[in-house]
């Protein structure tokens, strides 16, 4: 006997599937009630699971921003007090990006509450002031307009542009009222961007250059502008360069944090400079390790698990 052709095996495949269907149907007709309650139990299982794993998948799986390159956060701690950690400031943070040769990008930020003026009505909200590298750091494109420019990020330009989320495109071109003044909106950010977190975003992108006029006490422990060298303001994360071996991004880092001290011994006395993964769930100016996001996450995928198995066990 020949082989039956494929084309007559797939048809009598949807045939057969076909009678399946017609005859699971007439099942359901026939019990309404079993079929409505087994619909709302597999629906409580199937969507808890959906949900849990939607909230796994933001904090652990999914990466942060673009990261074209190993990105990490760049540390300064006390050489006598390994566990005392400060900021950067704008002149030491600028020395490292260009002498360091160690990264392909390196950016600066931080955070703020400033004002918002809309018809009338003012409200405080979290605005980020960033270096003019900061997306292409991340490794992601805006998603229209244009980044901020070197010239907008250099202490005390006072340069009044920001950057909106995705969600507000609307607002390019447009301007805004922050803390009584006018800024032009000259660029969007990508669909889902949340910068170097996992869950949290600032509503506003703001050069550095706005340092001086936006940072208010909250973020600012002294009155200096962000030029002084002594203003350690900034948390700072870069990509480091490609197949550069651990070891080598150590003996560099020690010997510019020597120059530096050198340099600068008031400002950089005892600092010592260090790389580790970045947290996906705050921005800090000293590491912080994901093992116990990692065991949440576990014990909430557990969870999920257990969850859709008693669903299935009561529509059995």
């Amino acid at each position: 006997m020949e082989p039956r052709p494929a084309a007559g095996r797939k048809a009598n495949g949807m045939t057969q599937l076909r009678q399946d269907l017609a005859y699971a149907l007439r099942a359901f007709r026939k019990a309404p009630g079993f079929t409505l309650l087994a619909v709302l139990v597999l629906g409580v299982g199937i969507g808890a699971n959906t949900a849990i794993f939607t909230i796994v998948n933001q904090l652990v799986f999914k990466p942060l921003s673009g990261q074209a390159g190993d990105l990490v956060g760049l540390y300064s701690h006390d050489r006598t007090e390994t566990n005392q950690y400060r900021a950067f400031s704008y002149a030491n943070y600028a020395d490292i990006r260009e002498k360091s040769g160690v990264f392909d990008h390196l950016m600066a930020h931080t955070f703020a509450r400033a004002g918002i003026t809309s018809s009338e009505t003012t409200r405080r909200t979290f605005v980020q002031l960033v270096s003019s590298n900061y997306f292409e750091t991340l490794g992601v494109s805006l998603a229209a307009g244009r980044p901020f420019t070197l010239e907008e990020e250099q202490p005390g330009a006072r340069i009044p542009v920001g950057i909106v989320p995705y969600a507000r495109r609307e607002e390019l071109g447009t301007t805004i009222r922050i803390n009584a003044r006018d800024f032009t909106i000259v660029g969007v950010a990508p669909e889902g961007f949340t910068g170097t977190m996992a869950l949290f975003s600032a509503e506003l992108f703001l050069p550095l250059g706005m340092f001086d006029d936006i940072v208010n006490d909250l973020f600012r422990d002294n009155n200096l502008p962000l030029s002084d060298r002594a203003n350690a303001a900034l948390i700072v994360a870069g990509q480091l360069k490609p197949a550069l071996p651990a070891a080598q991004v150590e003996a560099r880092l020690e010997a510019l944090s020597r120059q530096l001290e050198a340099a600068y011994p008031g400002e950089n006395r005892d600092q010592v400079l260090s790389t580790n993964p970045l947290s996906r769930m705050s921005s800090s100016t000293r590491p912080e390790s994901n093992a116990g996001l990692t065991a949440m996450s576990a014990l909430l995928l557990g969870l999920a698990g257990i969850v859709l198995v008693i669903a299935c066990l009561n529509v059995a």
